[in-house]
């Protein structure tokens, strides 16, 4: 037991550093991403000092519960880091995702409660290196852990497997493939030689080996192995683990149709109209701007248009014209959309703006 708390340390010890360093690295530019990777990792760690100390009897074992819906959480927010990655934008959780969760949660409170449908309990080492009783119902707990596992690899394989290869974000998809595999595979693997023993079926090669401790240091060595994390690890030239040809490729043009033809001063432009004039896809747009600033597009066609309306204010725009003039001249479809740009760029309104410029002056 003392050699399994101790390798637990280790993992907590090197998990804490990589989220430390990657809190570090985090920029606008990589947020997209990179927060949904050092949330999972945040939860991951608690989830281990939690198991730590239930195992240590610092804390009871019931209370074990919380290891599975942090650890649950944990891999729906790796699915998300890996799909945002993947699409070179950032994505939510999804309606799915929440359901398939409270789901999750609910059931693990009512087992937690006395709920069971198994009349014999398991009785003795259960998986994690805990001593079960016989009023802890360690069975119906794992099969809604399996249950659970199954939904998010489907996840995984119909959000994020099938658009590794296609994606033009990745300047390696063939290792993302190979690591999404391999890490998901180990912790099945894990699950299911632990959903094993608590079901009693004795098996030769997995009480001749400890399968459940091996596989699990190799699922939380696939975490440190994540691409995402040795290529910021590479240093500060080498950390891109996005395709940067896009950005070449589109930036002359780009700049062209933004400070030229100062296409955001056109009512109701859209990705579109910017990837008709580029000759390329609206993805690619999407992921250039992304790139570029860490911004979404409309964020950063109304940057340009409150730029733009600063610029108006300097000329004395405002002397013979209304704020809300102002606000059609530089492309806004509404005084409510120019105000809600205008203060997301400057926290304050329009008018107070003109105001505080006028008095400084």
């Amino acid at each position: 037991m003392l050699g399994s708390l101790f390798i637990t340390d280790l993992i907590i010890f090197f998990l804490t550093i990589i989220l430390v360093y990657l809190a570090a690295k985090k920029t606008p530019k990589n947020n997209y991403y990179l927060k949904w990777l050092i949330g999972s990792l945040l939860l991951q760690i608690f989830a281990l000092l939690l198991w730590r100390f239930s195992v240590a009897k610092v804390v009871p074992i019931e209370y074990t519960n919380l290891v599975m819906i942090l650890r649950g959480l944990s891999l729906v927010l790796l699915t998300i880091h890996i799909q945002s990655l993947i699409n070179g934008r950032e994505e939510k959780l999804t309606k799915t995702d929440k359901i398939a969760f409270g789901v999750f949660v609910f059931l693990l409170l009512i087992i937690n409660l006395g709920g069971s449908f198994f009349k014999e309990p398991f009785i003795g080492l259960a998986p994690f290196n805990l001593e079960v009783k016989a009023d802890y119902p360690t069975k119906d707990l794992a099969i809604l852990w399996v249950s659970y596992l199954l939904f998010l690899f489907i996840r995984v394989y119909k959000k994020c497997l099938k658009n590794v290869l296609n994606s033009n974000q990745l300047k390696r998809p063939l290792v993302y493939l190979f690591w999404i595999n391999g890490y998901f595979l180990f912790i099945a693997l894990n699950s299911w030689i632990s959903f094993l023993t608590v079901f009693e079926v004795n098996l030769a090669f997995v009480e001749n080996v400890d399968l459940k401790n091996i596989f699990g240091i190799i699922s939380f060595t696939f975490i440190v192995l994540n691409p995402t994390i040795l290529f910021h690890f590479q240093g500060r030239n080498q950390s891109s683990i996005v395709n940067p040809l896009i950005k070449f490729e589109l930036k002359d043009t780009f700049i062209d149709i933004v400070d030229n033809q100062k296409m955001y001063l056109k009512p109701r432009v859209s990705l579109n109209d910017f990837s008709v004039l580029c000759e390329s896809n609206p993805s690619e747009i999407r992921n250039y701007i992304l790139m570029e600033t860490g911004l979404s597009f409309n964020d950063y066609v109304n940057g340009y248009r409150v730029s733009h309306s600063v610029a108006l204010m300097n000329q004395g725009y405002l002397k013979s014209h209304s704020i809300y003039a102002l606000g059609e001249e530089c492309g806004f479809n509404s005084n409510q959309s120019f105000f809600r740009a205008f203060r997301k760029v400057h926290n304050t309104s329009p008018a107070k703006y003109y105001k505080l410029q006028i008095y400084e002056t």
